[in-house]
């Protein structure tokens, strides 16, 4: 089994004005190739507020072999 590890940094706001910003390492079993996968990771990162997150950068570190 592949896994494709990501580096993300993500924000979004909660009040005028004020922001959270995240990072972190996503492991995924199969690659970002199209803005609909880019939508599934959303919720990976963020449940709780996927729908007003940002992804700022998004960068392919490489390939886990399992």
């Amino acid at each position: 089994m592949k896994r494709y590890i990501y580096h993300y940094c993500a924000k979004y706001q909660t009040t005028p004005g004020q922001f959270v910003n995240i990072d972190g390492i996503a492991l995924l079993e199969s690659r970002i190739t199209n803005n609909q996968d880019y939508m599934n990771i959303k919720p990976l990162i963020e449940p709780e507020h996927h729908d007003k997150l940002t992804i700022i950068s998004l960068a392919f570190l490489g390939i886990e072999k399992t």
